[in-house]
């Protein structure tokens, strides 16, 4: 357990060197990488990531999957392993339920 705990790190850290890197996002978007679970074949990494604001999330996505192949080849080069795992991207729906919970209640504030 602890080596997928190191690979999901080192995966995290890299996934996000090389967003930055190789994408062109929208001016004022921002993508977080949340976490990364890798399976314990290592044969997939799902990168869960967040973007805001919240309108640019789909175009977001829809970028990042349509160069994945790209951003792959970048992170195989980079990281220094046997057998690196095929990324999976998926919106951390954690994050976004939460911002709705936090909304509901503000509108009940005021």
């Amino acid at each position: 357990m602890d080596k997928i705990r190191k690979i999901n790190t080192l995966i995290h850290h890299c996934f996000g060197t090389v967003i930055q890197q190789e994408v062109e996002l929208p001016l004022g978007t921002f993508v977080t990488i949340t976490k990364v679970e890798t399976a314990l074949d290592l044969k997939t990494a799902v990168i869960y990531i967040t973007v805001l604001p919240d309108h640019k999330r789909i175009s977001t996505i829809k970028k990042l999957n349509s160069r994945l192949g790209r951003l792959q080849k970048a992170v195989n080069k980079k990281l220094l392993l046997r057998q690196v795992p095929k990324i999976l991207l998926e919106l951390d729906r954690g994050i976004i339920n939460a911002q709705r919970v936090y909304e509901a209640m503000d509108k009940k504030r005021n």
